[in-house]
Formats: C-alpha cells, structure tokens, sequence
C-alpha cells in the first residue's frame, strides 16, 4: 500500500519501484524456498480511507501473506489494530516510533525514525556547518507525519538550545514561495 497518485505519490512511486526490483531480484534467484513472490500494489492516495480499503482488499480477495506499506504514519496508525487482529505481518515505510512503542506483535519497521534523520541533520549543521546565530526554519505539512516531524524538530532544536521559525502548509500546497 503507497501513494501512487496522490500528493506524496513522488515517495510511493520509488518506494513501489524499489520493491519491484527486490522482489524481481529474489524470484530470479529462485524465490523462496523455490516459491516465487508476487507483488501486488494498491494505491492508498495518501488517504486513511483507501488504505483501509486496500488493506482489506489485499487481505481478503488476494489473500495475501505479508503486507509491505502502507507508506505514511497515519494510514499505518489505523491499520494497527487491523494487523493485529488478522495476524498479518507487516513491513511499513513509517518513520516514526509509534509504529514499534508500545511493541506490536506483527510489525517490522524498514526504515529509520524521524528523530534519528534529524538529529543527523542538527548535528551536520551546528557541528560540520559551525553557523554563528543559526536561524533554521522548516515547513511542514498538516497531517500526521508534519506533526511528528514538528515535535521532533523541537525537541532536537532545544537539545541545541535554538528556536525554529515552523510554516504549516496544506497538504495541496503546489507552490510555497511565499512562505519561503
């Protein structure tokens, strides 16, 4: 489940492009156990609705064995207790540890957390960089993941003691220069 159409669709796109190539990769070399893999891709349009509706289609018409995706924090909130019921494994692309804390049985994050990339960025910019009166400010947008994303900025500015200007965009937001 990724954004194939919708307005993260750029992440979901590569996302669906790189398991393809995996999953070519792994049947070439015999599959598993001598099985091979068939991927099967549900658009979620970055839309908790329609990942729930793919997240039931892929289990109960395809019947699928594990789950890669979904692509976002929110549409991965909602499905947990849907995971957990149904007992499906899952890989989501969800950087957030919401997705492991509190531990749930069937999810297996593959990437890292937002407050990991984050605090590589300040720690590049405060320690590499060596700006005198950094001014940093960061644009998010208004759904699950920009909240996170704002909290977690906050917190690593103040472990630097630096305050950051925040811009909250739309998720439909095309052009942002005046914010800039």
């Amino acid at each position: 489940i990724a954004d194939h159409t919708g307005p993260t669709s750029n992440l979901g796109i590569a996302m669906v492009g790189a398991y393809k190539d995996f999953i070519r990769y792994i049947n070439d070399e015999g599959g598993i156990n001598g099985r091979k893999i068939r991927l099967i891709t549900e658009d979620s349009r970055y839309s908790i609705p329609a990942s729930i509706a793919a997240f039931k289609k892929l289990l109960f018409k395809d019947q699928i064995l594990a789950l890669l995706g979904p692509v976002s924090i929110g549409e991965t909130k909602v499905l947990f207790r849907h995971i957990e019921k149904e007992k499906i494994p899952t890989l989501p692309f969800a950087p957030d540890e919401s997705v492991v804390k509190p531990y749930k049985r069937y999810v297996f994050p593959t990437t890292t957390f937002y407050d990991n990339e984050w605090g590589i960025i300040f720690d590049y910019i405060i320690n590499k960089l060596k700006p005198k009166n950094p001014k940093i400010a960061m644009a998010t947008v208004d759904v699950e993941s920009g909240k996170v994303v704002r909290a977690v900025v906050d917190e690593w500015a103040k472990s630097y003691g630096l305050k950051i200007h925040h811009e909250t965009l739309p998720i439909s937001a095309i052009d942002v220069t005046s914010q800039v």
